[in-house]
């Protein structure tokens, strides 16, 4: 730069090696420098700046400015892939996608590319629930022992599994730890209504643990089998409202991200929450 400064190659050059330092502020003046010797040079590589320093706004209208740009058609493709990049991480997945749609035209690897990266990004979620032997529509006052002949003994316990579909891969250890699960009575801030319809709970009425019993995870159909425990009272009269019964997961993705908070929980009436 001291032996020429009106090379915009040489700007562009050092842009580039301070964005890849982290130096995110001398990587914005350099390629600004480089547009003001070389209009429109360096757009791309301003947007990929702005992205880095969160300025997303800035990001989106530079990258977009690449795009339509016909300057440089071989850059056209990393902007595609840049901005969905910039919408996933503000969560704007349906602009994501759209990018993705876009490349596909253009790089299908860079497509495949982005895709991968919108998966990454997004917080994981429970797409479906269900079981083969507890029947979450069950409402309010429901027998125990209708759940299961073998609880119409006094003080007998049964084991029912919970079966949970996640939306991507998911950190094994914290699904398989029962303590990431909750199993709650749903109040009035729950989507379907409260336990019991928010009316007095029975003398009858049983109590499950809040923690299930056992949990595993199958990475493969993305799946965690949710294991509790139903245990008879002592007068054989137990009651439950199984469609208000709340299972929540409060863990991770395999790349770290938090459950999506309206998705993450489940119970009878309400379906997934």
């Amino acid at each position: 730069m001291k032996i020429d400064p009106t090379s915009s190659v040489d700007w562009y050059s050092l842009g580039q090696a301070y964005l890849q330092t982290g130096n995110y502020s001398g990587a914005e003046q350099a390629f600004k420098k480089t547009n003001e010797l070389s209009p429109r040079e360096a757009t791309l590589a301003l947007g990929q700046t702005y992205h880095k320093m969160g300025r997303y706004q800035e990001a989106i209208k530079e990258l977009e400015s690449a795009i339509a740009d016909h300057h440089d058609p071989e850059n056209v493709g990393y902007a595609y892939l840049e901005l969905g990049a910039v919408y996933a991480d503000q969560k704007q997945y349906d602009q994501a996608q759209e990018q993705v749609s876009a490349l596909s035209s253009v790089d299908q690897s860079l497509a495949t590319q982005l895709s991968s990266y919108i998966d990454q990004v997004k917080n994981p979620q429970i797409v479906a629930a269900y079981s083969t032997g507890f029947i979450t529509t069950e409402g309010p006052g429901t027998q125990v022992s209708d759940i299961d002949p073998s609880l119409s003994e006094p003080g007998a316990s049964k084991d029912f599994t919970m079966h949970f579909i996640f939306s991507k891969e998911m950190d094994a250890s914290t699904v398989a730890s029962p303590a990431s699960w909750g199993i709650t009575k749903a109040g009035w801030s729950n989507s379907g209504g409260a336990y019991n319809w928010g009316l007095p709970i029975a003398p009858t009425e049983v109590n499950v643990s809040p923690i299930p019993v056992s949990v595993v995870y199958n990475q493969d159909s993305l799946t965690a089998d949710v294991t509790f425990q139903i245990v008879q009272n002592a007068s054989g009269d137990g009651t439950l409202d199984p469609s208000h019964l709340v299972f929540d997961f409060h863990g991770q993705d395999v790349y770290g991200n938090a459950m999506d908070p309206a998705a993450d929980e489940y119970s009878g009436i309400s379906m997934i929450v």
